[in-house]
């Protein structure tokens, strides 16, 4: 809720529910609590202003752009938060409203349990996307693991830097993949 815009700063207040919450523009866990919490924000105006991720929740992304045009054609990144989580993508033309009538879409479907990140794919329409490949995917929240499997295989592309696993599958979106933490 924004309370305010004085002298180039944006206050503003924010109300997390119980449960573990991180802060998108840095990654860092924010709030880790069994009741709600208040706080106050102060931004300048040219910073992002708090947004925040719950625990439980996998968020699929693009890189920024210039327009929406350009950043369509960048690879997909998916970001995982907790030792829980789902979360589901839908991708069309971007033009057409009779897309989910006629099937003309792509879907998917994401899941970690038990250290095991699995990507279902629903509708395999990858002809629409410019780079249907999933490039990273960021857990927040998990331990460092020992080693990394992508689809059963040893994978070593993958670091742990400020409690936040990466690893750079460069996965084909039209067919179904399993990363697990180990």
């Amino acid at each position: 809720m924004l309370l305010e815009g004085r002298r180039g700063l944006l206050v503003g207040r924010i109300h997390l529910p119980r449960l573990r919450w991180w802060d998108l523009r840095d990654g860092k866990l924010a709030y880790s609590g069994d009741i709600t919490t208040t706080f106050q924000y102060h931004v300048g105006m040219d910073e992002m202003i708090p947004v925040y991720a719950r625990a439980g929740t996998i968020l699929p992304w693009q890189r920024n752009e210039t327009t929406t045009a350009a950043a369509r054609r960048n690879p997909f990144n998916l970001s995982v938060f907790g030792d829980t989580a789902a979360g589901e993508l839908y991708w069309d033309d971007g033009e057409s409203r009779l897309a989910p009538y006629l099937g003309d879409f792509y879907r998917s479907q994401f899941w970690l349990e038990s250290g095991e990140l699995h990507m279902d794919v629903l509708q395999p329409r990858t002809d629409l996307m410019h780079q249907p490949v999933l490039e990273t995917v960021l857990f927040y929240g998990q331990h460092q693991p020992t080693a990394v499997l992508v689809d059963g295989e040893a994978f070593e592309d993958w670091s742990f830097v400020e409690d936040v696993l990466t690893v750079r599958p460069n996965l084909d979106m039209a067919t179904n993949h399993t990363v697990t933490l180990q």
